[in-house]
């Protein structure tokens, strides 16, 4: 503007342009001072604008952390107010989950049971045909304790760990009758001996090889329950442990809520109860059907294939012993049917020439040395025969009778039906009626018919004859059994313990398994000694045959007529 009115242009005079000049320039002053003004407002308006910002946000703040605490505390949220419910829910779940594992893990060794149970009757079952264990694998416990593993101490150690598993889980549970209870403790279990099949139960003397077997035989029921049952194989009875995790919470709520137990924590409390004691009653109701399905399922099949593989194994470790036994003195009566045939060889017409004499005599008496050679091995091949059937019929019987024994003991510690403590909607269910039969065979003996209450009647389960396997080796050419002495009628009968248990259809069939292949066996026993006394026969036949022969030829030679039981020079 001034520039255009100092161009002379617009005819400006020099007084308006000095008066415009002015003008422009106070305006100038006023606009930098005006400017200067806000600047200065505008710097103590950034000055202030934090702390009014910050001022109304710390109050709310302050507001929403005390809405927020209180509705913690009257609620139970928060890290700080919900800790103690928390940690109870969590030690409540995590109890119940437990239980859970643990009737997973009992279904998959009841299916190794029931595959165990399937395998082929009558055959020797090597380890490696044999199915996966789903959780422990006995065979460890076998080659650590230096002992030879078989298939019957495995089928009758996985049954024996299930069984102990329901016990177990039974006490966890408190799902047992209280007068029942202890006996499916623990501690009450037969402490089986399944590292050795000839024992039945492990030695309670106080030397230390009984200690030292104690603590083995421990060692594998131990290690292997804890696989199955995991946290349980430590846990206190159910209820003292709820009752433990509702003290805990308790107190931790007291502290965290100054003293006092906050309604919601008491209803809290009340309803994980009520929840941890439905699920104590569905989990013992799960484990009276596993019971009842070890019992009338899957139990039933294992005696077969548990005496069969025995009775198998038994067999073949006959064959190979009289086989062995035989074979010792292969090369002795080989070097003896050499030295026989040279000196039939040497026995020629020309010993017949006086002058021979002293030659024939030699080899008359080399001969008769081979003879009683022969005659002497003859007879310790018969007692060494004899000496191996009767140890291997021993081994059979010891091991028959301690399998049937502790199978019988494993079964009677499997909890019945019965003994589980009422659940709910037990009142609905039929009470089995008794059988005709059985009704009047206790009218016949004048006993009760609730004598036995609500466990099973009483049995005493007869041995077998320990000693009859002996009596096909009491005839010639056997040599004298000293085992049975003067008294050979009454060692004859004499049996294996009698196993005082209860009678129903599983123990029924353990006793006609365990007789059926104790007969089989003895069917292939006796097969075997008359095999034996054959081959023993025909080379004693064989001997004498020779015998003859010789003495006739040597009588031949020296012109002497042969007489028949004559006691000539050759027959001396």
């Amino acid at each position: 503007f001034l520039k255009m009115c100092r161009s002379g242009q617009e005819q400006y005079s020099k007084s308006e342009v000095i008066f415009y000049t002015s003008e422009v320039e106070d305006v100038n002053a006023q606009i930098e001072r005006k400017a200067k003004e806000r600047e200065a407002r505008a710097r103590s308006f950034e000055e202030e604008l934090e702390e009014k910002r910050q001022t109304p946000l710390q109050a709310f703040a302050e507001q929403y952390a005390e809405a927020v605490e209180d509705l913690s505390a009257s609620k139970g949220y928060g890290k700080k107010y919900g800790k103690p419910r928390r940690k109870a829910q969590g030690q409540c779940r995590g109890l119940i989950a437990n239980v859970v594992a643990v009737r997973q893990n009992l279904s998959e060794v009841v299916e190794y049971i029931e595959a165990l149970s399937t395998q082929p009757v009558g055959v020797v079952l090597p380890f490696e045909r044999l199915p996966r264990s789903p959780k422990f694998r006995l065979r460890d416990f076998f080659d650590g304790a230096g002992e030879p593993w078989v298939f019957s101490s495995e089928l009758l150690g996985v049954v024996y760990i299930a069984v102990c598993t329901v016990c177990v889980v039974g006490t966890h549970l408190k799902a047992f009758k209280e007068d029942r209870a202890a006996r499916y403790q623990l501690p009450s279990l037969p402490a089986i001996r399944l590292l050795k099949e000839e024992e039945v139960l492990c030695p309670q003397d106080a030397d230390d090889a009984a200690k030292a077997t104690r603590e083995t035989e421990s060692k594998l029921r131990e290690g292997c329950l804890e696989k199955v049952l995991g946290e349980v194989s430590k846990a206190d009875v159910w209820e003292n442990v709820i009752k433990s995790i509702v003290d805990e919470a308790q107190k931790s709520s007291q502290e965290t809520f100054k003293g006092t137990v906050p309604d919601f924590m008491a209803k809290f409390l009340e309803d994980m109860k009520e929840t941890a004691r439905v699920a104590r009653l569905e989990a013992a109701r799960n484990l009276r059907e596993w019971a009842d399905k070890l019992r009338d399922e899957t139990l039933p099949q294992f005696p077969e294939v548990l005496f069969g593989e025995l009775t198998a194994r038994a067999i073949a470790q006959l064959k190979a012993g009289t086989r062995e036994t035989q074979a010792m003195t292969v090369a002795a009566w080989a070097e003896l049917d050499e030295k026989r045939s040279a000196h039939e060889t040497r026995l020629h017409p020309g010993l017949s020439n006086p002058n021979a004499e002293e030659e024939l005599l030699e080899l008359i008496q080399a001969e008769e040395e081979r003879s009683q050679a022969a005659q002497a091995m003859a007879k310790e091949d018969c007692e060494r025969m004899a000496s191996c059937l009767r140890s291997q019929a021993e081994s059979f019987v010891s091991r028959l009778s301690s399998f049937f024994e502790a199978s019988t003991r494993v079964v009677d510690s499997l909890p019945l039906h019965k003994h589980f403590a009422a659940l709910p909607g037990d009142e609905q269910e039929e009470t089995p009626r008794i059988s005709i039969k059985r009704r009047m065979r206790h009218i016949q003996n004048g006993t009760s018919v609730d004598q036995w209450g609500d466990g099973l009647p009483e049995r005493q389960w007869p041995g077998v004859e320990r000693h009859a396997f002996r009596s096909k080796l009491s005839a010639a050419p056997w040599p004298e059994d000293e085992l049975l002495g003067e008294a050979a009628e009454e060692k004859l009968k004499e049996l294996t313990p009698t196993v005082n248990s209860f009678r129903s259809p599983l123990h029924k069939r353990l006793f006609e398994k365990r007789n059926f292949y104790y007969e089989h066996f003895m069917g292939e026993f006796s097969a075997e000694v008359q095999r034996r006394e054959k081959q023993l026969a025909g080379r004693c036949d064989h001997e004498r045959t020779d015998l003859k022969t010789w003495q006739s030829s040597v009588r031949q030679l020296r012109g002497e007529e042969t007489r028949v039981g004559a006691g000539g020079p050759a027959g001396e």
